[in-house]
Order: C-alpha cells, then sequence, then structure tokens
C-alpha cells in the first residue's frame, strides 16, 4: 500500500511535469498556440487601435503581427533579451506618410519619417513588450529546470516501483492502480483548470487573448495525458484479469 502511494504521487508528478513541457513550457506549442488566426487578429486590431492616436490607421497586417508575436516568443523562450522588429511596420509607416504628403507636392523631411516610425516603436512596444512579459520570461527559465528536474526524479521513481512489482509477480496491480489513479487525478486537475479558467481576466484584450489560447491548449493536453494514463491503467486492469481467469481456468 505504501508503495502504491507512493507511485501515484511520483505519477501525478510525472505526469504534471510532462504536462507543463508540453504545454506553457514548449516553445514549439507557443509557437502553435499563440499564431492562430483567432489570437492574430485580436493581437492586430489592439495595436492597430493603439495607433489611431497618431493618425495611423490599418497599419498593422495579419502577416506583420504574426511576425511579430513568432519573434516575442522566441525570445520569451530563449531567454534574449526582448526587441521587437518592426522594420516592416515602420517602413510602411514612412512610406504612407511621404505618399500622403507627395500628393501635395511636399518633400517630406527624414526626421519626420523617423519620428513616424520611432512613434510606432513606441506604441507596439507599450503594447507587447511589458514588464509583465519580462517577469514571465524569468519565471518560465525557472520553471523549465523544475520541471526537468522532477520528470526525471518523479519518473525514475515510478520505474524503481514498476521493477519491484514485476520481480513480486505484481506488475498487473502496480500498473492499474497507477495507472487509473495519476489519471483520474490529473483528470480532476485539467476540471479543475477549465472550470477557473473564465476567472483570468486581464485588463488587456491582447494579454486575455493570449491566456484563453493557452489555457484551452493546456486543459485539451490535459484530458489527453490523464486519458492515456487512465487507459494504461486499465488495459493493465483487464490483463491481469484476464491472466488470472485463465491461469485458474
Amino acid at each position: 500500500m505504501g508503495l502504491h502511494l507512493v507511485a501515484v504521487l511520483a505519477a501525478v508528478f510525472f505526469l504534471g511535469s510532462w504536462w507543463a513541457q508540453q504545454t506553457v513550457l514548449s516553445e514549439q506549442t507557443a509557437q502553435t498556440t499563440l499564431t492562430t488566426p483567432t489570437v492574430v487578429a485580436t493581437v492586430q486590431s489592439e495595436l492597430n487601435s493603439g495607433l489611431t492616436q497618431y493618425g495611423l490607421t490599418n497599419l498593422i497586417t495579419a502577416t506583420d503581427t504574426k511576425a511579430v508575436l513568432r519573434q516575442l516568443i522566441t525570445e520569451v523562450y530563449q531567454d534574449q533579451p526582448l526587441a521587437l522588429d518592426l522594420s516592416a511596420v515602420t517602413e510602411r509607416a514612412s512610406r504612407r506618410a511621404d505618399n500622403t504628403l507627395s500628393v501635395y507636392g511636399v518633400q517630406v523631411p527624414t526626421e519626420l519619417t523617423a519620428g513616424v516610425a520611432g512613434t510606432v516603436n513606441t506604441a507596439v512596444n507599450a503594447q507587447l513588450n511589458t514588464s509583465e512579459l519580462k517577469t514571465v520570461q524569468q519565471n518560465l527559465q525557472v520553471a523549465k529546470q523544475v520541471a526537468s528536474v522532477t520528470l526525471v526524479v518523479s519518473g525514475l521513481l515510478v520505474v524503481l516501483g514498476a521493477v519491484r512489482e514485476f520481480f513480486n509477480h505484481a506488475l498487473g496491480r502496480y500498473l492499474a492502480v497507477v495507472g487509473l489513479v495519476s489519471g483520474s487525478l490529473l483528470w480532476l486537475l485539467t476540471w479543475l483548470l477549465q472550470s477557473q479558467a473564465a476567472t483570468f481576466n486581464f485588463s488587456a484584450a491582447i494579454a486575455n487573448s493570449l491566456m484563453t489560447a493557452v489555457v484551452n491548449q493546456v486543459v485539451t493536453t490535459g484530458w489527453q495525458l490523464g486519458g492515456w494514463a487512465v487507459g494504461l491503467g486499465a488495459l493493465a486492469l483487464v490483463s491481469r484479469w484476464l491472466w488470472r481467469l485463465w491461469r485458474y481456468r
């Protein structure tokens, strides 16, 4: 009983660490999750809305938004300095200012176009490159290390328990208990997260859009991982039952 309790707890930590590594701690997953059409449309709308006060309307395209988000994700996950490349956007802003005034035969000074570019840089960075994001970047690196250590230690405990039960001729029961209980607990955690998702509200629409996308991905993966664990436990339970039935027939 004590071994099973330790193994179940270890399995929960193992699945939790794996869960985190496959979702919030994975750059590849973030690139996919945070550049969906829904997220891009929200971010694009908010960025363009922030530029209207400077007389710049519909300046940022969906392509620009996706490129900026991809760069931002890479810098955050690889612990690089946050420096957004807005050259495509600022060049478009400068050309727009140049083309607008050239209609009236006015040659736009370089200082003016540079000022427009600076305004765009400032406005976009104010919405994306925030102090909160830098805090997330710092915590992310710590979380990666903790998850890696937890994954190895907990996985080793589960394997050692399985080896011991194999020699005790009780591997089937061990896998059944560990799989069914740990998978069910992971499902419970997933349900709790899903039920609390509506309370994760931020004042900025961009933050809300990104958080919603992340939570949806985490919840989906949580149900899947819990299902695999429960499935393994159920398979072990059925196999054990069939073995005993065949043995004592």
